[in-house]
């Protein structure tokens, strides 16, 4: 990945369960936003490493670890007001949606969206003419939550949010 900081133009988009960097990568990627370009990062556990440059922290409670402690339920995630058409809450019935971050950047930060706890779990970052988007739910791009009721409409009100053309 080294290479992106030469791209224009681009939108890179991750989703998995941990986003870990080396310090390279993490300066790779920052070049990449600077000049521009757009990232989607959706995980649910991110390497610190990242998270501290840009003088943001996710909660530290291992959502796999919960999973013998929390019982299925109904739970949801739902997009700041004014950023969707959509104003309920898109849900499930599954492990409950946990994960979130606990401090964000407001120089630089927006929170774009909430658990049904009302913590921050999806947030864009401005960097030089770039974005990247951090969002720690990644079980909300799964087909079983999108195939459940309108909740397909919370992806596409992700990907509305990307820049139409990132610039240059």
């Amino acid at each position: 990945n080294y290479g992106w900081d030469y791209d224009t133009a681009s939108l890179y988009i991750n989703i998995s369960r941990n986003y870990y960097v080396t310090e390279r990568d993490a300066e790779s990627l920052l070049a990449f936003i600077y000049k521009g370009n757009t990232a989607f990062i959706s995980a649910d556990n991110y390497d610190t490493l990242l998270l501290n440059k840009l003088f943001c922290k996710q909660n530290e409670d291992n959502f796999y670890a919960k999973y013998r402690l929390e019982e299925m339920r109904n739970t949801s995630s739902r997009f700041n007001d004014g950023l969707s058409l959509y104003k309920e809450n898109f849900s499930y019935f599954y492990f409950p949606f946990t994960n979130y971050f606990k401090e964000i950047n407001g120089s630089y930060g927006r929170i774009n969206g909430y658990n049904d706890a009302g913590k921050p779990n999806f947030f864009v970052f401005m960097w030089g003419t770039g974005r990247i988007y951090f969002h720690n739910e990644p079980r909300t791009l799964s087909n079983y939550f999108l195939l459940t009721k309108n909740n397909y409409l919370y992806l596409q009100t992700i990907l509305q949010m990307m820049p139409e053309k990132p610039s240059n």
